[in-house]
């Protein structure tokens, strides 16, 4: 099912496509903004999506993004596995 442009939708959702339809001049603003964005979801598609386009683009690795992403990645799987450790 295709999704209608104007359906609002989680910043995780909508940065995959934000990023592959990017320029390059836009890429590198919303890299930046995943950098200081708080993602609970699909972090791999975004890591997917940020390094095909920088390749795509020429640019050199984006390691501090990734290892942001990574470590998002694994407060949300420690979040997830134990919802209650926030409440101690």
């Amino acid at each position: 099912m295709k999704k209608n442009v104007t359906e609002i939708r989680p910043f995780h959702e909508t940065i995959v496509e934000a990023i592959n339809g990017s320029s390059e001049c836009d890429f590198p603003t919303l890299f930046a903004l995943v950098g200081i964005t708080i993602i609970p979801k699909n972090h791999d598609a975004i890591i997917r999506a940020i390094n095909k386009k920088r390749k795509e683009l020429g640019l050199s690795r984006a390691v501090s993004v990734i290892n942001h992403l990574r470590t998002q990645k694994e407060m949300a799987k420690e979040k997830y596995e134990n919802p209650c450790k926030d409440e101690i």
